[in-house]
């Protein structure tokens, strides 16, 4: 019998062959996140609740900036209660396309967790890593950082992370023969990094310093 060919670069076959490990990742990520939200309202007498109240402020700070475009916990003060304007603003938007919605810090942080997972796979399979040690490395980047837990609290450290990984992906890439599109590219994911924590001056300061070397 004639071998089967092979399948040329780019083809369905290859695309499915390469997507498994993210799919599976993907899969767990999810998985893991109801696994423990359904533990968490069985326990919480069936209500759902964030474990910080972290979550209640920003929330309260976006309802204020979507409906009276003040910045505060109510409208009657100013309040800087928050380290993360992008954040801010994301749920300010979503709050004013959509309405008062409990779960939508939830829906954003697990958006977030999901493209780190992707960001991460990109880089990985432009590196040339096996699609099993591909498999490993998201599990643990899923598993051990933890994302399920990071996506549940209603936070921007998702958003963080995934912007950081971006960050660096771009920096990694730059080079003296760069278009003046991928530095506008990277100016935009510095600027959207530094917004969404102020921590990340830190990185940042240290990415300025490697380019002007």
């Amino acid at each position: 019998p004639q071998p089967l060919p092979n399948p040329a670069p780019g083809s369905t076959l290859e695309e499915r062959a390469l997507a498994w490990p993210l799919v599976l990742a993907v899969t767990v990520l999810l998985g893991c996140q109801a696994l423990q939200l359904v533990l968490a309202c069985r326990g919480n007498g069936g209500a759902f609740a964030y474990p910080l109240d972290d979550a209640y402020i920003h929330l309260a700070m976006a309802r204020t900036l979507a409906e009276t475009f003040g910045l505060g916990i109510t409208e009657h003060a100013f309040a800087s209660a928050s380290s993360s304007p992008l954040w801010l603003l994301l749920l300010a938007s979503g709050w004013w396309a959509f309405g008062p919605c409990v779960w939508l810090p939830l829906g954003l942080a697990t958006a977030a967790a999901l493209l780190l997972v992707v960001a991460a796979d990109r880089i990985w399979r432009r590196a040339g890593l096996p699609a099993r040690w591909r498999l490993l490395s998201l599990l643990a980047l899923v598993l051990l950082v933890p994302l399920p837990t990071l996506a549940n609290s209603g936070m921007e450290h998702t958003l963080h992370a995934w912007l950081a990984v971006v960050l660096l992906e771009r920096l990694q890439r730059l080079g003296p023969h760069s278009g003046r599109a991928e530095r506008i590219g990277l100016l935009m994911v510095a600027a959207a990094f530094g917004a969404v924590r102020l921590e990340s001056a830190f990185l940042l300061v240290v990415a300025l310093g490697w380019l002007a070397w």
